[in-house]
């Protein structure tokens, strides 16, 4: 099944699901060590922050002990995570808008 109409398409899943805008977040990647990937992500109404993405947690452990972070500091999981994090309840939220 191909899709090529995004405004069709989100209105037909629009139905299926809550209502809410559809978004693309700007973003910035990079490769780092053993094939890490490293991306900057940015969302409305929380800090840019630093996403690894890895083979296993214990890697992404790695990787981010070498960029001075500790396991304290990091979030595991969705975007829907890292909003709670900031106290954001991104099942409430009907518009993100930059």
């Amino acid at each position: 099944m191909s899709v090529d109409d995004f405004a069709a398409t989100n209105t037909l899943l629009g139905r299926w699901a809550s209502r809410r805008s559809p978004i693309r977040n700007p973003s910035a990647s990079a490769s780092f060590l053993d094939g890490a990937q490293l991306e900057i992500d940015t969302w409305p109404q929380i800090p840019t922050y630093l996403e690894i993405e890895a083979g296993s947690k214990d890697e992404v452990i790695r990787v981010a002990g070498l960029l001075g972070y500790t396991e304290a500091d990091l979030t595991g999981g969705n975007i829907i995570k890292i909003y709670a994090r900031y106290g954001l309840d991104l099942n409430t939220i009907r518009a993100l808008r930059f």
